[in-house]
């Protein structure tokens, strides 16, 4: 998995609140177990959250403190590549390939991954993004990904379109070793 990174977008714990508990436990779960293997392979890993003062999960904080290679940003929009400091990092890094997880999918992590999709080859699965089931949490900004968000579907067909979609995580490691 080298010229390899795992970004971690908003899994902050006001957003958490907002996706279905069983939904929440295996998104984390999924997060936890990718976070420990990437540790284990010195891949980078960057946490990313909104300019709040709402802390990380404190299970995904204590795990990616744990990685040598982990760097937390901060976030003032959607997108994370609208802090000039993430994007220096990752080309410092020499990333090419980019594991995208966290949520909403419909949201930050679709705005992150539409930028970083210009440089970078981005890597995804549904276990490891979510979305919000509460109204109150669905994009109303009107832009680009407004329609995107209000179709689960669409979103969905996004990420099989524009990223290497994979059905698991599983999956998608054995590709990511396959290929790189």
């Amino acid at each position: 998995m080298r010229n390899t990174a795992l970004m971690i977008i908003d899994m902050q714990q006001n957003y958490m609140r907002s996706i279905e508990p069983s939904k929440l436990d295996d998104l984390v779960a999924q997060q936890l177990a990718l976070l420990d293997l990437c540790r284990q392979r010195d891949v980078p890993i960057f946490t990313i959250r909104m300019d709040v003062d709402i802390p990380i999960d404190t299970r995904i904080a204590a795990a990616a403190m744990r990685a040598p290679r982990h760097e937390p940003y901060l976030k003032k929009r959607r997108d994370a590549f609208t802090n000039p400091r993430l994007e220096r990092a990752v080309e410092r890094h020499g990333i090419r390939h980019l594991i995208i997880s966290g949520i909403y999918a419909s949201n930050c992590v679709l705005a992150t991954a539409a930028t970083a999709r210009r440089k970078y080859k981005i890597w995804t699965t549904p276990a490891l993004i979510a979305d919000s089931e509460a109204p109150e949490f669905v994009s109303t900004q009107g832009d680009v990904h407004e329609a995107m968000s209000e179709n689960a579907a669409m979103v969905q067909e996004w990420y099989h379109l524009n990223t290497n979609y994979h059905p698991d995580v599983t999956s998608l490691l054995r590709a990511l070793d396959d290929n790189i």
